[in-house]
């Protein structure tokens, strides 16, 4: 009777140590860690919306878009008031290009908790890729006012004002984003962009810099050097900059752009 029983706790706390084990990794860990602790929690508990979230947000960090969706909407179905599961559901849809589908995730979390400054900035986003410029700089604005400490709020509406030819709105929130977070490299590289339409170079360069600093190899941030080292005449270094921005890559056509107005294709 006592082997019995002793047998009995022996299998109890080895499955519960095979379930804490897979509730830490689908609730703390990433990738394909996260998605196999949740696909077995999934196994004993098919309605856990919580497991279903957080293994979606792993397919989307990977890259599994629709994986990420299918999930994120069984994790609504089981619990239609789960905000951040519309907020994650519209990021994939972004990340897609879905941009409507994506609108109305954000808009959903947004009626379920009105206080959800990152469905905000979300649905900003996905308005702002739709060329809804004005719509974006609403949503971004609503987002600094839910959470002035957001960075990226400051930063994408930054961006958003420039596309409006607002440039010293766009250099007072990039500098707002750089003032929070001073390894912000997104944020030196869009001021670049904005210093350098409006031409001034040194301060678009020193940004530039900055932002290359941060990041290395960014293409964007490399492009945007370029150009800004063309504009000051200083050719062979701009060249260098577009070579390196299409060698990362070879499928950027403003770089190519470039190097034809240059004459340097390779």
């Amino acid at each position: 009777m006592i082997r019995a029983l002793l047998g009995f706790c022996l299998i109890f706390v080895a499955v519960g140590s095979a379930l804490a084990d897979a509730a830490e990794d689908c609730n703390g860990r990433t990738g394909r860690e996260a998605i196999a602790g949740c696909s077995d929690l999934l196994r004993r508990n098919p309605r856990d919306a919580v497991a279903y979230y957080n293994r979606g947000f792993a397919y989307n960090e990977s890259g599994e878009f629709d994986r990420a969706i299918a999930d994120f909407t069984k994790a609504i179905e089981l619990d239609p008031e789960f905000a951040s599961a519309y907020h994650r559901r519209g990021f994939a849809h972004d990340d897609k290009g879905d941009y409507d589908l994506a609108i109305s995730d954000y808009t959903k979390a947004i009626e379920i908790d009105p206080q959800f400054a990152r469905a905000y900035r979300g649905r900003g986003v996905a308005y702002r890729a739709k060329g809804d410029v004005d719509h974006a700089i609403a949503d971004y604005t609503k987002a600094i006012e839910l959470d002035p400490t957001d960075p990226d709020a400051y930063n994408n509406r930054g961006a958003a004002y420039r596309a409006k030819g607002e440039y010293d709105l766009s250099i007072a929130d990039h500098s707002m984003a750089i003032q929070i977070d001073a390894k912000f490299a997104n944020a030196y590289s869009n001021r670049a962009a904005t210093y350098y339409t409006m031409g001034r170079y040194t301060q678009a360069l020193s940004d530039a810099q900055r932002s290359l600093a941060l990041r290395p190899g960014h293409v964007a941030s490399l492009v945007t050097r370029g150009s800004i080292l063309e504009a000051l005449g200083r050719t062979h270094e701009a060249i260098a900059d577009f070579r390196e921005a299409l060698s990362i890559y070879p499928e950027g056509q403003k770089a190519k752009d470039a190097l034809k107005r240059l004459n340097a294709l390779p």
